[in-house]
């Protein structure tokens, strides 16, 4: 029987996701789905193996079925732990959560604009 090294329930919901990462100096970002998330992780289904241990940034669209407002969305931070191929294209890739919390999309909006003004004006 295999081991279950889950902390909390996990829910089967497939939710658009992006996912953000750091390669050398740059940040790279795939659009891609969630396979099951819970409070404290998360499987993805991607197309590409990753580094284990790397660092994300993620944001999954919350849908109005489970009572989120529409444009609703999770945004944490976390870490790649596992990854297992599933087909040819596809990997499967699960995730803990370090840190997450919900936001309205104009409020993700509004960051990012800060941001880029900020990064503007920078010498």
């Amino acid at each position: 029987m295999k081991n279950n090294r889950r902390r909390s329930t996990r829910f089967s919901l497939e939710l658009p996701a992006l996912v953000h990462w750091e390669e050398g100096s740059d940040t790279r970002s795939v659009q891609t789905r969630t396979k099951d998330i819970s409070s404290s992780g998360m499987y993805l289904l991607l197309e590409k193996q990753y580094r284990p241990n790397s660092c994300i940034q993620f944001e999954v669209q919350l849908p109005n079925s489970l009572g989120a407002d529409s444009g609703t969305v999770l945004f944490g931070k976390g870490r790649l732990i596992r990854q297992e191929p599933l087909s040819n294209q596809q990997i499967g890739l699960a995730a803990v959560i370090e840190r997450c919390e919900i936001r309205p999309v104009a409020q993700m909006l509004a960051g990012v604009s800060r941001s880029l003004r900020a990064k503007a004006v920078a010498p």
